[in-house]
């Protein structure tokens, strides 16, 4: 049985955020035009978290794929969800036809059962970490996204960024 998990975590949450919206938008576009089998939920928000599990174990419907995007679930207090989910990830009892992607804009967790889902997440397959940048990489960061958005930046302006 092959289950899809994908782990985008690191401190620099904002190409963390732009790499998932990019994940997001590539699934709706290939498989999911109409958005009916994309959930994403906020284990912060109390009512979204009691949702995770359901979603995650449902059909997809009119497609071969659903996507769960589960947001903060290792900084949550949802310790029994963590370790559920941490659960059916080692004995691969999540359904094939979901593709389950944990989002972390920090990479510091606190209790054995984030620390263990942590862990198991971080030797999949599909991850992603986001480091802050260094000055030089943050340079040239700076300068593609300004290039991808249609600008131009000057050099001097550049460097005092």
């Amino acid at each position: 049985m092959i289950i899809m998990v994908i782990f985008v975590y690191g401190s620099d949450s904002f190409r963390s955020a732009s790499y998932l919206k990019k994940i997001l938008k590539q699934f709706k576009k290939e498989r999911d035009p109409a958005g009916y089998n994309v959930s994403v939920l906020d284990c912060m928000v109390e009512e979204e978290s009691k949702r995770v599990l359901a979603e995650s174990l449902s059909i997809p419907f009119l497609s071969e794929k659903r996507m769960v995007v589960v947001k903060n679930l290792l900084v949550s207090k949802e310790k029994d969800l963590q370790e559920e989910l941490a659960d059916r990830i080692k004995q691969k009892t999540l359904p094939e036809s979901t593709v389950l992607v944990f989002w972390e804009g920090g990479e510091i967790f606190k209790g054995k059962e984030a620390l263990a889902l942590f862990e198991l997440l971080k030797q999949e397959k599909y991850k992603e970490y986001f480091k802050p940048l260094e000055a030089r990489e943050l340079g040239i960061w700076i300068a593609q996204e300004v290039k991808s958005r249609g600008g131009h930046i000057d050099k001097q302006a550049l460097a005092y960024m």
